[in-house]
C-alpha cells in the first residue's frame, strides 16, 4: 500500500507544476531601484483551474525562502493574507499577480519568488506544497 502512496503523491506534484505555467518577462528579471523609491514585481501565469492561489517568496543571499503573502485569484479572489510587513501589498487578475513595495530599502535587496497553487497542490518558484480540502465527520 505505501507503494501506491508513493506513486500517487509523484503523478500529484508533476501534474501541479507541469499542467500551469508561471514566470516572469525577461525584462523584468533583474530591477534596480533607488532607496524610498515602490517597486512592483510581476509574475505571469497560465492555468485552467480556477481554484488559484498566487503566494511571493523572499531569499536574501545564503539563505532559504522567506514566505511574504498570498492572495487568491479567479474564484478564490476573497482569500488574502495580511503580510507582517505594511509596506507590501499584491494584486492579482486571471493572468498575473504583482507584489508592490513601498519605499524600498537595502534589506529588500534579494530574490524573489512567486508561485502558482490551487485548492490540491502549490508549484512553481522552487516550492512544493500539499494541501487537501475534507469534510468534517
Amino acid at each position: 500500500m505505501l507503494r501506491h502512496a508513493t506513486i500517487l503523491f509523484i503523478l500529484v506534484l508533476i501534474s501541479g507544476v507541469t499542467a500551469d505555467y508561471i514566470g516572469v518577462k525577461e525584462e523584468d528579471k533583474s530591477i534596480i531601484r533607488n532607496e524610498r523609491d515602490v517597486v512592483t514585481l510581476r509574475c505571469f501565469y497560465e492555468s485552467t483551474s480556477r481554484d488559484i492561489m498566487l503566494y511571493w517568496f523572499r531569499q536574501h543571499s545564503k539563505g532559504a525562502p522567506h514566505f511574504l503573502l498570498y492572495k487568491g485569484a479567479k474564484a478564490f479572489t476573497r482569500f488574502k493574507s495580511s503580510p507582517a510587513d505594511t509596506r507590501l501589498k499584491s494584486v492579482t487578475n486571471d493572468t498575473s499577480t504583482a507584489l508592490t513595495i513601498a519605499a524600498v530599502n537595502f534589506s529588500d535587496s534579494a530574490l524573489y519568488y512567486c508561485a502558482l497553487g490551487g485548492a490540491h497542490v502549490l508549484g512553481g518558484g522552487g516550492a512544493y506544497y500539499g494541501r487537501s480540502r475534507g469534510k468534517k465527520k
